[in-house]
């Protein structure tokens, strides 16, 4: 295969996946990503996050809780969301453009826990990736988020319609 038909068979394989992702519903979205990338340590769907207390992380081959879940649980499953929906990885420059994205879209909504989270990335964002972080900030003031909708209905949404109304 020559260079050409490589890329060519890449882009088609990489357009049908878009394809496949737009049409699915966010839960099914959400489940796939706390499976894949151990989101929520201890748990494979929403369902089984849902009932978690505590935000845990993995030490070793041990769960050890960090955070009760109870003040952020709804933002933190919408925040989950938004990095499926604008492609912002979950590494600490990820977490810090995400940040800047859900500040300049509307921020946290009534959760002051997770404002000052938020405000928290975005200030570590602007010392260790000021461009990125801006970049992320000038794309979300153009955009709105999901933190003041209910979550049943985000669930229940396709991934091609809440990244319409959410402008991205």
């Amino acid at each position: 295969m020559h260079a050409k038909e490589i890329a060519s068979s890449y882009m088609v394989s990489y357009a049908f996946a878009l394809l496949r992702v737009n049409q699915m519903k966010i839960e099914a979205i959400l489940n796939e990503q706390i499976a894949h990338f151990d989101l929520c340590p201890g748990a494979t769907t929403i369902e089984q996050w849902s009932r978690k207390t505590w935000l845990e992380t993995r030490i070793g081959e041990r769960l050890v809780p960090i955070f009760p879940l109870w003040p952020i649980r709804d933002s933190l499953s919408k925040h989950d969301i938004h990095h499926v929906l604008t492609g912002y990885h979950t590494d600490i420059r990820g977490e810090s453009e995400l940040a800047a994205w859900e500040l300049g879209s509307g921020g946290c909504h009534l959760n002051i826990i997770f404002w000052i989270d938020r405000v928290s990335f975005f200030f570590i964002g602007l010392l260790t990736f000021p461009i990125a972080t801006l970049r992320a900030m000038r794309r979300g003031i153009q955009c709105r988020n999901l933190f003041s909708r209910q979550m049943d209905a985000i669930l229940d949404a396709e991934v091609e319609d809440i990244q319409r109304e959410l402008k991205l």
